[in-house]
């Protein structure tokens, strides 16, 4: 119970940190005050009435159960809703906040690995994530307990690259995480001298040349495979291929053409073939003014 609270106040401070310039409910602006100040049944009974208020599958319900979860007394609740967001709501803008702190919550309870997954989500499904930096810093700490060294500082640096410079704390805390790779960093690129051959070193047993038979000519390379790059929606992802179609459906219904991409976990559901970035994007910017979010997903083939 204390891991969570002590996981909770710290999620409540990153979430102010990094959703600063984000307009937030005055309700759900109100009942976290009311919880930081030590009210948590106040602010925990505003949160309710806002959800009781929602339609389910709304975006309205995704936004309310987030904050339940934000604010819920205990782990087990902040998780439930957590993975409520995703199943019931994968194209919520929330479902990369909800892995994110899913991730969080496992790291806590000393589940590195089930840490790990989630964040792979996160960085698989959503590459173009607000939260990219935040997902990599994260993932370099989860990382450095489990002391793989040499992904933990790749993942740190992945992190600084991708911060964005009004997000000052969360800057200095991976460049504080960054300390641990300096030595590690060093004796890795240490360069290593071969070992020297003396100038008048000659082979033990006799070379009979008659014996040498000269290389066999090196084949011609194969012409390199043309690779074939389109562009489409990604609106989703889930576990299961029949939570995917259950969103496939609802896209038809809203006269989309959607599809299920993959054969295993994640089912990726998309919308559209586009030949460039451009057309892809302009479809996805139509599909927000109608309140589908969504990211572009690059599509390799041959």
């Amino acid at each position: 119970m204390r891991a969570f609270a002590i996981a909770a106040a710290a999620l409540l401070v990153g979430f102010t940190a990094a959703e600063a310039q984000t307009v937030i409910d005055p309700v759900y602006a109100r009942a976290q005050a009311l919880v930081s100040e030590g009210q948590g049944a106040a602010g925990r009974a505003l949160v309710d009435s806002m959800y009781r208020s929602t339609t389910p599958g709304s975006g309205e319900r995704a936004e309310a159960l987030f904050w339940r979860a934000t604010l819920a007394p205990t782990a087990a609740d902040a998780e439930r809703d957590y993975r409520a967001i995703i199943v019931d709501h994968a194209t919520s803008p929330r479902v990369e906040d909800a892995l994110l702190r899913l991730a969080q919550l496992e790291l806590a309870r000393g589940d590195r690995d089930g840490a790990l997954r989630h964040l792979q989500r996160l960085s698989t499904e959503f590459p173009g994530s607000w939260q990219g930096a935040r997902t990599s810093y994260w993932t370099a700490r989860v990382l450095f307990e489990k002391n793989d060294l040499t992904a933990a500082c790749a993942a740190n640096a992945q992190a600084l690259a991708r911060i964005a410079a009004t997000d000052v704390e969360l800057r200095n805390q991976i460049e504080y995480q960054q300390q641990r790779c300096r030595g590690a960093v060093s004796a890795a690129t240490t360069p290593v001298a071969p070992p020297s051959t003396p100038r008048d070193a000659t082979p033990s047993i006799p070379v009979d040349a008659s014996v040498v038979r000269p290389a066999a000519p090196a084949a011609p390379a194969a012409p390199a495979a043309t690779t074939v790059r389109t562009y489409s929606v990604q609106v989703a992802a889930t576990s299961t291929r029949a939570g995917a179609q259950a969103i496939v459906n609802r896209m038809s219904a809203r006269g989309y053409q959607a599809r299920i991409d993959g054969t295993a976990a994640p089912f990726r559901v998309r919308v559209g073939r586009y030949d460039t970035r451009a057309a892809a994007t302009r479809a996805l910017n139509e599909m927000k003014a109608k309140g589908i979010d969504g990211f572009i997903a690059i599509i390799e083939g041959r």
